[in-house]
């Protein structure tokens, strides 16, 4: 299961997508601290199916967590060697124009 939350801004739209299990978790790693906010994932729960299709209408993605992430990089939407370890949280950002 996934968190979701969309941010629209006219016909611009943000997800935020995080796995159950990273959310509301705080990942530290070299300096690098990654606080898996449920203010900003949302509290939307998502399951794979309707995630994939999300993944495919929305440009700009973040994801935080390995399900997500993997999935994603599954889908081609995420270049397995762009993806970041932060304390052993994946994380990863899509930006399609």
């Amino acid at each position: 299961m996934y968190y979701t939350k969309i941010y629209r801004k006219g016909e611009s739209a943000v997800l935020a997508v995080c796995d159950s299990d990273s959310h509301n978790k705080t990942f530290e790693e070299g300096g690098i601290r990654l606080f898996v906010d449920p203010s900003f994932y949302g509290r939307k729960e998502t399951g794979e199916e309707e995630l994939i299709k999300l993944l495919k209408d929305i440009g700009i993605i973040n994801l935080a967590g390995k399900g997500c992430v993997d999935l994603a990089i599954s889908e081609g939407h995420v270049d397995a060697e762009s993806v970041l370890d932060i304390g052993g949280c994946l994380h990863a950002q899509v930006y399609r124009i």
